[in-house]
């Protein structure tokens, strides 16, 4: 086996992490609301839908805030509200004086994220390609 890798594009880094990370948090709430989906057409549609709600409620947002984000503080808000939407609010912090504890869908995401080398190299890739 050789030891170099060959290296992602932004694209495919993109890809990788819609497939393996976002695409299963978002079909695994629609499920446990009760929806599924019996076609990858379908599933497809359901993806780009819930993109252009999202892109639209960030722009709602920045109206509202008067503010502009760069890509990767909206990104980091969007991914924050997914995951507690998913995994529940964030836990409040027992003492002033320290951090707060991080919450258990950060710690379960980010054993996921750390333990798997694929998903790693597309992080770096994806965030490489936007720098």
């Amino acid at each position: 086996m050789s030891t170099e890798q060959t290296q992602m594009t932004g694209e495919q880094a993109r890809d990788l992490l819609m497939a393996q990370v976002f695409a299963p948090i978002f079909f695994d709430k629609l499920a446990k609301a009760g929806r599924t989906f019996h076609t990858d057409d379908e599933a497809r549609v359901a993806l780009r839908i819930a993109d252009r709600l999202l892109v639209a409620d960030a722009l709602d947002r920045e109206k509202a805030a008067g503010v502009n984000l760069s890509f990767l503080q909206q990104a980091e808000a969007d991914l924050q509200r997914e995951m507690a939407n998913r995994y529940g609010p964030a836990a409040q912090p027992a003492a002033a004086d320290g951090p707060p504890p991080l919450p258990d869908y950060l710690k379960e995401a980010g054993t996921i994220w750390a333990t798997d080398p694929q998903i790693h190299a597309a992080i770096d890739a994806f965030n490489a390609a936007i720098s």
